[in-house]
């Protein structure tokens, strides 16, 4: 149960976009597209080739001629050029092993079409709080459209060293479920399904995101009309104002008892939060209920 003291004020929540995307596809076989690719870098030390990272060597042994290696520098960064768009829904990294694993903490992982600012402008995906030594991690998200991606170490006097890098696109192996379902929400009730229209623009104005009114424990819910085992759910938050509105949402899937884990967190306005469900969940209505969002 939520318990809502009586002088909080709630702000009124805002999504954009809902995916709900079936467990079955986690185990599809995922092709590792970044191996068709054309690599580059900001600069090379120490004969760190930008192509290293997408030879199909996971070799962490620096010494071993495997990885990556830009010199000393401001926001180094490593792209790869894809063949053509895709939509991509996974990045795998694998980190340096054999020292100076911490210099790849805060790595931003981009991906879009643009080469404004070398790409380092496109959408943020992920970012890497940190990786042990030699550790191979995977970042999931919502599928973004682009042919470059990206990774890129804000900050001033600082290396970037890559020992491989895997890009896999998913979209055409998954279908969002929450485009079949009904909408309703607690209040302004006909605004409830652009949830869930298609349409992941971000703009308020636009009129493509559902809102509620300013009431104590908003709540959006979409009704699946059938049962399915659920991988995760991907939302899309507001970005022209409010970002913090969503923060402490719970989603929970009927009975509301089951709360899913993981907690919201969105790292800028436009970037999707994907919400791992590691123990596969069958569902047949999720409900996002909305709590302690408070404003001065």
């Amino acid at each position: 149960m939520l318990f809502f003291p009586s002088n909080i004020q709630m702000m009124p929540s805002v999504i954009l976009s809902l995916m709900l995307l079936p467990g079955l596809c986690v185990t599809a076989f995922r092709e590792n597209i970044a191996l068709k690719g054309k690599a580059m870098q900001s600069s090379t030390g120490y004969t760190g080739q930008a192509m290293f990272a997408v030879d199909g060597n996971s070799d962490t042994n620096y010494g071993h001629g495997t990885c990556t290696h830009t010199v000393l520098e401001k926001d180094p960064w490593w792209r790869v050029e894809l063949p053509h768009t895709y939509s991509v829904d996974m990045v795998t990294i694998t980190n340096r092993g054999d020292c100076c694993e911490e210099r790849i903490n805060g790595a931003q992982i981009r991906i879009g079409n643009s080469l404004e600012n070398n790409g380092n402008n496109n959408h943020l995906v992920a970012t890497i709080g940190s990786l042990q030594s030699g550790a191979t991690e995977t970042y999931k998200f919502a599928p973004v459209k682009g042919r470059f991606v990206n990774i890129v170490i804000p900050g001033h006097q600082k290396y970037l060293t890559l020992c491989e890098v895997k890009v896999s696109e998913g979209e055409n192996l998954q279908k969002n479920l929450a485009l079949r379902g009904t909408a309703t929400q607690s209040s302004l009730h006909s605004l409830a399904q652009k949830a869930v229209d298609g349409n992941r623009n971000f703009n308020l104005k636009n009129g493509f995101c559902t809102y509620t009114a300013l009431e104590s424990a908003p709540w959006w819910r979409v009704d699946l009309h059938d049962t399915y085992t659920i991988h995760y759910v991907a939302l899309t938050n507001q970005g022209d104002c409010c970002s913090d509105c969503l923060n402490g949402a719970e989603i929970r899937s009927c009975p509301l008892d089951n709360i899913i884990p993981r907690a919201l967190v969105f790292q800028d306005n436009i970037v999707l939060a994907v919400l791992n469900i590691y123990a596969h969940i069958k569902m047949h209505i999720v409900t996002l209920l909305f709590g302690l969002l408070a404003y001065s």
